[in-house]
This record gives C-alpha cells, sequence and structure tokens, in this order.
C-alpha cells in the first residue's frame, strides 16, 4: 500500500487513500491497513486520489493463481471497454448491455460516485447533471473468480 501511495504522491497527487480487500473469497470490504497483512488467494487495491481538485478511484483485483489470472485479465479488458464507452446518461444501459456480454459474469452490484462537496467521492442515485467526471464502480464474479473494478468515467 505505501509503494501505491507513494508513486501517487510522486505523481503529484494531493490527496491519496490506499484501501485493500485482503481475501475477496471472504468478504468484498476494503480496509485501510498500517504494516503488513496477508493478502489471500485473491484480493484487491482501491486507490481513491485528489489532483488538480479532482477525485478519482481505481481498482485492481489481483490474484496468485495463473487460471485466476486469465480470468481477471479477460474482465479487466472488458471494463476498460465499458469505461471507454460508457457516457453518464446512458451509463444503466451501458453496464445492463455489457455485463451480458461477458460470458459467466454475475453481477453482485455497481454505483456511481462524484465529487460532492467537501467529501471526495459520493455515490449518486443518478448521473450528474453538469460536466462533472463520474467513477464507475463494479463487483462481479466473472468465470467464478471474484473481481472487483472501479474507473474514471469522463464527463460527457
Amino acid at each position: 500500500m505505501a509503494a501505491v501511495e507513494k508513486s501517487a504522491r510522486m505523481d503529484g497527487a494531493e490527496e491519496v487513500y490506499i484501501a485493500v480487500a485482503p481475501e475477496l473469497d471472504q468478504s468484498w470490504s476494503f480496509l485501510r491497513l498500517s504494516g503488513g497483512a496477508p493478502l489471500g488467494r485473491r484480493f484487491a487495491v482501491r486507490a481513491t486520489v485528489a489532483y488538480k481538485g479532482s477525485w478519482v478511484r481505481k481498482i485492481r483485483t489481483m490474484c496468485r493463481d495463473s487460471r485466476d489470472a486469465v480470468a481477471i485479465r479477460r474482465t479487466d479488458a472488458w471494463f476498460t471497454e465499458l469505461i471507454g464507452m460508457a457516457a453518464a446518461g446512458k451509463l444503466v444501459g451501458s453496464v445492463a448491455q455489457q455485463i451480458s456480454t461477458l460470458s459467466d459474469a454475475v453481477p453482485e452490484g455497481w454505483f456511481v460516485e462524484a465529487a460532492a462537496g467537501t467529501r471526495p467521492l459520493a455515490v449518486l442515485d443518478s448521473p450528474p447533471a453538469s460536466d462533472l467526471p463520474i467513477v464507475l464502480t463494479l463487483k462481479m464474479k466473472s468465470g467464478g473468480v471474484p473481481w472487483i473494478g472501479a474507473g474514471l468515467i469522463a464527463a460527457v
């Protein structure tokens, strides 16, 4: 976690919050841990970063098993495509349509967030009316492997 924070700060981040879901097979919850903590077979790292007054979030799922890595890479590529295609006004349709294109995908939930006042990110009930960038977070099982991802959807 320290290496992720150091990298973000060296690249100009004003604030950085790093959390880890250390064992996705047991819990999807992210924890802000200090010191060393054992990581399970499948885990995820979440970086929430402020840069030039804007908050963004990225979540990456990782594993220790090469078979799981294939499913995670496939899901990562699918999610990158989804983020690239998504438009804030059509997000619900985009997510619903795109999940069906990923074979063996079982969605666990998703939400969108944007900066709100002094809070870094807040969950939105609907896409913002302004041109604020939003962050999409998606939890799913892909090929039986738990996966969490988050990424920035540029303002439209």
